[in-house]
């Protein structure tokens, strides 16, 4: 199936534009085995704090390469996760769910944003994913998807409420152009 890679993303997208382009270190890459993945900083405005994107996609997760959840790799990176919900995101003709996790590490806070994003579904549970992966492999004869997160600065004086939207705009100016390098 045909697929844009994750590099050709847009720069711009609603009113974010990429900052900063990373990679991503071979020892973290040896682990998650991503087919393609992207990780990208874009900011808004110039007093707020930037999101940075990462979207990982994998072509064949019937054996060893699969969706890695932030539940466990944020933890991993010496996060603790303070709080969890799940927060409605447009999607299609209606709603789907994505994770929202606020994060502390020290005096450092953050919210991330997720879901798996799996033949065309946006879902925020991991077992419903996982479920999916085996309805669609024998069903659909595929097993690909991908992992999308956003994560931001908790600025000190700021109100989760101002984050959270923050997360939510640049994830809605995404969801449009996802199925380009995740197909449904």
């Amino acid at each position: 199936m045909a697929r844009e890679q994750l590099a050709t993303l847009p720069k711009e997208l609603g009113g974010f534009r990429m900052i900063q382009e990373s990679t991503i270190a071979p020892n973290v890459l040896a682990v998650l085995q991503p087919t393609d993945a992207v990780v990208r900083t874009y900011a808004r405005r110039a007093n707020e704090p930037p999101v940075s994107l990462y979207i990982a996609y994998h072509a064949d997760q019937s054996e060893g390469s699969r969706v890695h959840s932030p539940k466990s790799c944020l933890p991993g990176a010496g996060w603790r996760i303070a709080a969890i919900q799940t927060l409605p995101l447009p999607w299609k003709e209606g709603d789907a769910k994505a994770n929202l996790v606020r994060v502390e590490k020290g005096l450092d806070k953050q919210l991330a944003l997720y879901w798996i994003h799996s033949n065309g579904r946006v879902v925020a549970n991991e077992y419903v994913a996982r479920a999916y992966i085996f309805h669609d492999l024998f069903v659909r004869h595929r097993s690909d998807g991908g992992l999308v997160r956003y994560m931001t600065l908790l600025a000190p004086d700021e109100r989760e409420e101002v984050a959270t939207e923050r997360l939510r705009a640049l994830a809605e100016a995404t969801l449009p152009v996802i199925s380009r390098y995740i197909p449904d």
